[in-house]
């Protein structure tokens, strides 16, 4: 009898330990969603509205290649925004639920090689050269456009911490019932301190690019969700200022894995 009391007195204690590590993490993740919201919205919104502004004021007497620049960085303050609300209300609706799942056979070849081209420009105006070591057709299973965001995330975040001169290579190897994709660079890499980060909402770890991009990491958060979502892993190896590869794996059949369902 008194044993089975101390038993269950230890099995109330974990339960109540588990409990209290899940309200941390949600407690977390809820601050780390309202900082995003709070400054990483309010910077990009500050720079639209103070270049707007200057626009406005002095556009009889700006010459016109000033004209061009100020656009230009109206256009990136824009970009900055659009990207980090699509990011935003993506992993909101995952947190929810109410991202639906469809998945299906799907050309992942298509998808690098759309990726790649997407980003052809920003990489030429740094200096980057886009590689794509793929088959025509790998024919995989799962949600093409959680697939299509993740691969997008990865190529993004590959030529914003490259230099002028690198190369950002997506490979794809088949690892038995799997697609193995890699995307790598040869940019500024990532602490080991800052790697196990990552891929936490609860983590603060932001970083700025080899041209001054910002962002706040909470692609990467969105891509562990999708990929686990279609019964998947993800990984990086990177060492400081050595570069980064990033790893994700997707079923090539419909394997009826639960992560699917």
């Amino acid at each position: 009898m008194v044993a089975r009391d101390i038993t269950e007195r230890k099995e109330s204690e974990e339960q109540l330990k588990q409990q209290k590590d899940e309200l941390k993490e949600l407690n977390a993740t809820k601050d780390r969603f309202l900082s995003i919201l709070a400054h990483d919205l309010k910077n990009p919104f500050s720079s639209l509205y103070s270049l707007s502004e200057l626009a406005i004021e002095n556009y009889q007497i700006l010459e016109e290649d000033e004209k061009l620049k100020m656009l230009q960085n109206i256009h990136k303050s824009a970009e900055l925004i659009y990207n980090l609300l699509e990011n935003l209300l993506s992993w909101s609706k995952s947190q929810r639920g109410r991202i639906d799942y469809s998945p299906g056979r799907f050309n992942l070849s298509k998808i690098i090689e759309v990726n790649m081209n997407l980003h052809q420009i920003p990489a030429e105006k740094k200096g980057i050269v886009l590689s794509a070591n793929v088959e025509d057709e790998l024919p995989a299973f799962g949600d093409r456009e959680m697939i299509n965001t993740v691969v997008r995330n990865l190529i993004n975040n590959a030529v914003k911490f490259s230099n002028k001169g690198d190369t950002v290579r997506a490979e794809v190897k088949v690892k038995g019932n799997m697609f193995e994709v890699a995307v790598s660079d040869l940019g500024t890499g990532i602490s080991a301190e800052n790697v196990s980060k990552l891929f936490r909402i609860g983590e603060k770890f932001k970083s700025t690019g080899t041209a001054g991009e910002t962002g706040t990491g909470l692609g990467l958060v969105l891509c562990k969700e999708f990929v686990k979502k279609n019964g998947g892993e993800i990984w990086v190896n990177s060492k400081e200022g050595s570069g980064s590869e990033f790893f994700f794996t997707i079923p090539r059949h419909n394997s009826g894995n639960p992560a699917q369902t």
